[in-house]
């Protein structure tokens, strides 16, 4: 299997931290003169882009996290002038106003450079017919995915806006060779050729590419015995870095990190300090070779530890395990992270006060579904059935036109949610339970 950039890949260790530091002063001047956001807390702790002089002064900076990027919409984070901006990504974070992310030429070179980086450790060659199924939420992805397929010269086809039904019928009357999507869609699509009589060993399909959640080696097994393919997994944060930050290699031994392009740490969530190589901790990053949207020592809020030990494929890269949770309440449904705060807020929206829920996430046919259970008090309730018909639409409405969501409501009476709070969690997550 080839390395697709040996001069990034393949890098001796030395000559890697020389070329993240030499990358990361240049994003940290560029950042300290043209945002004023990383300015101020520099200028505030009394940091100069002069004191960094290691990648070990890296922990003198501050943390960014979801509610400077929203606080700063929408351009304040963009270090070029708009004039610059070529691509411009949204989503809505964990607030009320979007996280609104800008790129530049050279920033779309680069993510489709590391798209390439991921295609070819799965094995894809220009030989290859490449199907993306990423839904909404991954909108962009599979924008970044076409300029990387296209780049490495095979043929790529976009089924985002059809059925699954219809993204079956074309994965076997066009011969797809790569299958891009969630790994509970291609749980999905499996069931969904089984029922229309279409067999496997019949189709072209050889290899998934799998992104958007955490990929369990259970289910992992899954594809792979329901498709006949080998299955890989990917790593990004799509909300605020659409890029492939981690692949996998043929060794399927943790994902390597694009180093050259992102400085990982881990730290103890709770105290922010850097954590033993190889424990469990908070996975930060640092983009070194972004131009219109730095970030620096983001927290990503995804739990994870460093495997340093060198992989046999030949890449220095260090390599991350797969993801073992977060440290906030959030969930990953079809790609979009919910929040319960972002629930609260769509239920304040249709004039809730205190609003008193539950989301509970579970699979239909490998898919993500959320029923939302709201409570109502006894003065609220309205002895029209029209009312709450009307009630419960309005806040389906909200739901789904802002994260692009199917929810179902459910309003139930006071005192009812109490009894299944865990732990004060206000997302139940049963997805696992039925794997």
């Amino acid at each position: 299997m080839r390395i697709w950039d040996p001069d990034g890949e393949s890098l001796e260790r030395k000559e890697l931290e020389h070329l993240q530091l030499e990358r990361f002063q240049s994003t940290i001047n560029r950042a300290y003169k043209n945002v004023s956001f990383y300015r101020g807390i520099f200028d505030k702790r009394e940091i100069h882009p002069t004191r960094i002089q290691s990648l070990k002064d890296l922990t003198v900076l501050p943390f960014t996290v979801d509610e400077d990027l929203t606080e700063n919409y929408p351009f304040g984070i963009f270090a070029v002038p708009l004039r610059d901006v070529v691509r411009i990504h949204t989503s809505m974070g964990n607030a009320s106003v979007p996280v609104v992310v800008g790129y530049t030429r050279n920033d779309v070179k680069n993510w489709n450079e590391l798209g390439c980086r991921a295609l070819a450790a799965a094995g894809v060659t220009e030989e290859d017919i490449v199907q993306s199924c990423l839904d909404h939420g991954l909108a962009d992805l599979g924008q970044q995915f076409q300029g990387a397929v296209e780049r490495l010269g095979a043929a790529y086809i976009s089924t985002s806006s059809v059925n699954a039904y219809k993204r079956a019928m074309v994965l076997q009357d066009y011969r797809v060779t790569v299958l891009i999507s969630s790994p509970s869609y291609a749980l999905h699509l499996g069931s969904i050729i089984q029922e229309m009589g279409i067999d496997p060993n019949t189709l072209s399909l050889k290899k998934a590419l799998l992104i958007g959640e955490p990929l369990i080696e259970q289910v992992r097994a899954r594809i792979e015995e329901t498709l006949y393919i080998r299955a890989s997994g990917l790593y990004s944060i799509h909300d605020v870095i659409p890029s492939i930050v981690a692949f996998e290699c043929k060794q399927r031994e943790g994902l390597h990190i694009c180093e050259d392009h992102f400085i990982p740490e881990v730290v103890d969530p709770k105290t922010g300090e850097p954590v033993p190589p190889g424990e469990l901790g908070e996975l930060i990053l640092t983009t070194v070779m972004t131009q219109a949207f730095p970030l620096i020592r983001y927290r990503t809020k995804n739990l994870t530890r460093l495997m340093p030990e060198a992989c046999s494929c030949g890449r220095t890269l260090v390599r991350m395990a797969p993801l073992a949770g977060r440290t906030d309440q959030a969930a990953v449904v079809r790609g979009t992270l919910v929040n319960p705060d972002k629930i609260e807020m769509f239920l304040r929206e249709v004039k809730m006060v205190r609003p008193n829920f539950l989301v509970f996430l579970d699979r239909e046919r490998h898919l993500d579904v959320m029923e939302i259970w709201v409570e109502v008090r006894a003065d609220m309730f309205s002895d029209e059935m029209k009312e709450m018909v009307m009630m419960i639409r309005r806040i389906q409405r909200e739901i789904e036109e802002t994260l692009l969501l199917p929810a179902r409501i459910r309003l139930v009476e006071a005192d009812t949610i109490r009894e299944h709070l865990r732990n004060g969690n206000r997302i139940i997550d049963r997805r696992q339970d039925i794997l």
